[in-house]
């Protein structure tokens, strides 16, 4: 009899998961995000983050437009990423190099990586729908070529330049869901995320300056994003403690 109850109750749990996600799915549909193009950026002005675990200041990032011109015949920005993290006994440098469309298309990643004095590199080239990656890990080096979606973006993580890039070409409405294609370069692969952007905004204290923000959320990477002005000026990992905000 206990056995029979044990299958009524998970049946009804699954039952009301199923309801749930399909109450969801009638109320916030899904939309694909395809990238549009960009609006001119600034170049030569540096972005500067500073990196939060709990509350201790752990690191710096910075974001850096370097140049605008052509690249295998398309128009392109060439940009540049830095990153210094110290937590604990551990510390890691990484500094990539992104080149893309004015439609955010990638064309090219470079990340050379030194994590508690290990060096690591990632290299992905891009070829219409086709990217060629290559992972370099000591005398270990990994390849994989891959055919693309016709939509894709490049996204690092937590490197917070490649989502503002995203979110300046495709703004999001409020109290819509979205899917977005991304290559991780990390992975030499893509994925699709979902990504939702809340009806109401949200006011956040930085240095002592208050920002009323629109907010977006990746929830299965567990990632929320405050945008002000077109700008993210934070970004908090819920999982991991840790909250990336713009240097003022």
């Amino acid at each position: 009899m206990r056995r029979i109850w044990v299958f009524i109750l998970s049946f009804a749990i699954l039952g009301g998961a199923v309801i749930f996600e399909l109450w969801t799915n009638v109320l916030y549909p899904i939309f694909d995000l395809e990238p549009g193009a960009l609006p001119l950026l600034t170049v030569g002005v540096e972005r500067e983050y500073d990196y939060f675990k709990g509350h201790e200041r752990v690191g710096s990032y910075s974001f850096l437009v370097e140049s605008r011109g052509t690249y295998k015949q398309s128009e392109a920005y060439f940009t540049r990423s830095k990153a210094s993290i110290t937590y604990g006994e551990t510390s890691a440098e990484l500094e990539s190099v992104y080149i893309f469309s004015e439609e955010l298309a990638p064309l090219e990643y470079r990340l050379n990586t030194s994590i508690g004095g290990e060096n690591q590199s990632i290299d992905c080239f891009f070829e219409g729908r086709r990217v060629n990656g290559t992972f370099v890990l000591g005398d270990d080096v990994v390849q994989e070529s891959a055919e693309l979606p016709e939509s894709i973006v490049l996204i690092d993580y937590l490197m917070l330049g490649h989502w503002d890039l995203l979110f300046k070409s495709s703004p999001l409405e409020p109290g819509k869901r979205y899917k977005v294609n991304a290559y991780i370069p990390q992975s030499l692969s893509y994925t699709s995320l979902e990504l939702y952007a809340d009806k109401n905004t949200n006011t956040i204290e930085i240095g002592g300056v208050e920002y009323m923000c629109r907010v977006v959320k990746a929830t299965a990477l567990n990632l929320v994003f405050h945008i002000y002005e077109g700008d993210i000026v934070q970004l908090e990992d819920t999982e991991q403690s840790i909250i990336v905000s713009i240097r003022k």
